[in-house]
């Protein structure tokens, strides 16, 4: 069925080989994998033919060029990876949430310090009632 499309779109040209011969790796990996430029953004996507013409697009390859990194990334998002993936996922997503927390508490201190010593220079002496604490001034 693919061997006749050279566009998906206007936007998305299917590549059949490279350099390194990607494509064709791909197609080891799982025969229905074939490789798209989208020219409009400039990058690659990795479709699947099984799920043609409608939503046969896998994932999205951040690299410039096709090489082995392609055919890594593509063995790392496959299904049978999904548990440690997401896995993986929980642990950033927990470290970046503790290093907000720890970023919040540091900008707290830093506030409250600020706060103590304009308090602190403001009335250096808390024992001693200000001159006009026994007045009538307030009525």
């Amino acid at each position: 069925m693919l061997k006749n499309i050279n566009w998906l779109d206007e936007h998305r040209e299917v590549i059949k080989t490279s350099t390194h011969r990607i494509p064709e790796r791909l197609r080891e990996i799982d025969r229905g994998y074939f490789v798209v430029f989208n020219h409009k953004k400039s990058s690659f996507e990795i479709h699947h033919e099984d799920c043609l013409p409608n939503d046969s697009f896998q994932l999205w390859i951040p690299f410039e060029e096709l090489d082995q990194r392609t055919i890594d990334r593509v063995l790392e998002t496959r299904v049978e990876n999904a548990k440690a993936l997401y896995a993986a996922m929980e642990r950033q997503n927990a470290k970046i949430e503790a290093d907000k927390e720890k970023e919040s508490e540091e900008v707290t201190r830093e506030i409250c310090k600020d706060i103590f010593q304009y308090c602190h220079n403001q009335h250096p002496s808390k024992d001693a009632p200000d001159e006009g604490a026994y007045t009538t001034r307030f009525m």
